[in-house]
């Protein structure tokens, strides 16, 4: 890909003529992904599906605060410390079960939503790019790009206007 790119960069270098005919756009895809995962609202979406799991964790940890309390300051005899120790521990692994399962599930949902963001975005920038007969549109990655070459906004726009329909 790189290569492509310097390729093609070198040919645009030596050849003005052509150069002068080819319309080039740059994207800024970063800025793209995160300016519209905030209009999409995807990451308050994803909090909302998660909630009750990280309300159900919260109220494991606070279970697990109050008889950690307890066993310290609880004078029990040996016999109830070691029960209310055990019944600690397995709350504990639980926790960590969870929890684990809770990451998990959200990387995973999140992934998901990323990868179906990424391709709307591209799907878009071809449709722009077809629309507006450009030659040539590079993702921001390079070294150098003049500001009349940035097509980010008129992306931005597009996706704005996807989501009204």
């Amino acid at each position: 890909m790189l290569k492509a790119i310097l390729l093609i960069s070198c040919n645009l270098a030596f050849n003005a003529a052509t150069a002068q005919s080819l319309k080039v756009g740059v994207v800024d895809m970063p800025r793209l992904v995160e300016e519209y995962s905030q209009i999409k609202g995807v990451q308050k979406s994803l909090q909302d599906e998660f909630a009750q799991k990280d309300e159900m964790l919260r109220n494991l940890s606070l279970e697990m605060k109050n008889s950690q309390d307890s066993i310290v300051t609880s004078a029990l005899d040996d016999s109830e410390r070691k029960e209310n120790e055990r019944s600690l521990l397995n709350l504990e692994r639980e926790y960590a079960r969870l929890a684990s399962e809770f990451r998990q599930d959200y990387n995973l949902r999140r992934n998901e939503e990323l990868y179906k963001m990424h391709k709307e975005i591209t799907d878009t920038i071809l449709e722009y790019a077809e629309d507006n007969q450009y030659d040539l549109i590079m993702e921001s990655g390079m070294i150098f790009s003049a500001d009349r070459l940035q097509v980010t906004d008129s992306i931005l726009n597009k996706l704005r206007e996807k989501l009204e329909k």
